[in-house]
């Protein structure tokens, strides 16, 4: 049996919502004098000594207790869901707080301890996979990076791509033109020496070759054959 203010309750008693407001009123007031009153900083500090290091073990039959005492209605919080009004407040009242270095360390500490059963691994990367990959990552540039001047493309599919699945846009251009795959010996040249500047006008053919040719490249002072 539950006491209120020397009154025998019963045990899983509903009030009703002006019975509610009364205890509410007679709380606001005098009579009861640790109504608002809260924790000084050395009795907190003498409570945070106290309980640390202290380890609380629940037996499977306490927690099946546990669960059938607040599975049924007599606990009024018992299966209740936020409200989008009250989760907007919720997220408002959150929203800019940072947590100190003192407090991220220990989380940090506290995960870095925390042992992942290989379900639990499978399960988040089941749930990450396609999450930062391609358009997801924070770093997509649109599919095109400039390596050493050279813009690259991102083509997977392509027979002549890197490891990252990148190719050289320039060559695709060029492939674009002549409608085929170029071959190992076909190298493309930039007609202004400008090696991102990737327009067809500015793009010719040429094919590598042991005696000099009719065009000089200005970037590699190679002399190459036009085809």
């Amino acid at each position: 049996m539950a006491r209120r203010r020397g009154i025998k309750m019963k045990k899983g008693t509903i009030h009703s919502p002006e019975a509610k407001a009364k205890m509410s009123a007679a709380n606001r007031g005098e009579k009861n004098p640790f109504y608002g009153r809260k924790q000084t900083p050395e009795a907190c500090a003498k409570i945070a000594a106290a309980g640390r290091g202290r380890t609380h073990e629940v037996s499977p039959e306490a927690r099946e207790k546990n669960a059938v005492a607040h599975r049924g209605t007599n606990n009024f919080w018992w299966g209740r869901k936020h409200t989008p009004e009250s989760l907007a407040k919720m997220s408002a009242a959150h929203r800019g707080r940072k947590a100190s270095p003192e407090t991220r360390a220990k989380i940090s500490a506290v995960a870095k301890a925390r042992e992942l059963s290989l379900d639990h691994r499978a399960n988040i990367g089941r749930a990450l996979k396609g999450r930062f990959v391609g358009k997801n990552h924070s770093g997509w540039k649109g599919g095109k990076i400039i390596v050493d001047g050279y813009a690259r493309v991102l083509r997977r599919d392509h027979p002549c791509a890197n490891n990252h699945g990148y190719v050289l846009e320039h060559r695709l251009v060029m492939e674009g033109i002549l409608g085929r795959y170029l071959t190992s010996g076909e190298q493309v040249h930039h007609r202004n020496g400008v090696k991102d500047d990737n327009r067809p006008e500015n793009l010719e053919l040429v094919v590598q070759s042991n005696h000099y040719g009719e065009v000089l490249c200005p970037l590699c002072q190679g002399h190459f054959l036009i085809k």
